[in-house]
């Protein structure tokens, strides 16, 4: 028997809907402690970056806030806050947002090679 567990998308978005605007390391401390109560092990935080910057890219979340809470200088200093779209929270995109983002991501790596290598002949 399989259990279900929220995909990385639905996760943001039933968070965000719950807490409101949240940056990406506080989602990624929960997301890390609902995976662990399903037995599942975290993915890296570098994931939860890239599923952040997707979700942006193809208009399901937005930015709503930047706050300063260093000041060295570096890019890290600044953290962004992120918040639903508010006509996009039941969008089909949150379960597959690659899928959106990079439609030829969903044919298949093999398929994927195939049509590249007919492109650059």
């Amino acid at each position: 028997m399989t259990r279900k567990v929220l995909t990385w998308g639905e996760f943001i978005r039933e968070f965000l809907k719950k807490n409101g605007p949240s940056y990406p390391h506080e989602v990624y401390r929960a997301y890390c402690e609902y995976l662990q109560s399903h037995g599942y092990n975290p993915p890296s935080y570098k994931t939860v970056l890239t599923y952040f910057y997707v979700l942006k890219k193809i208009g399901l979340i937005k930015e709503v806030k930047r706050e300063k809470i260093r000041d060295t200088g570096y890019p890290w200093d600044i953290r962004v806050y992120y918040d639903l779209v508010e006509e996009k929270i039941n969008s089909p995109d949150w379960h597959n947002p690659w899928k959106k983002y990079n439609p030829a991501s969903a044919l298949g790596s093999r398929y994927y090679r195939k049509k590249t290598k007919e492109i650059e002949s």
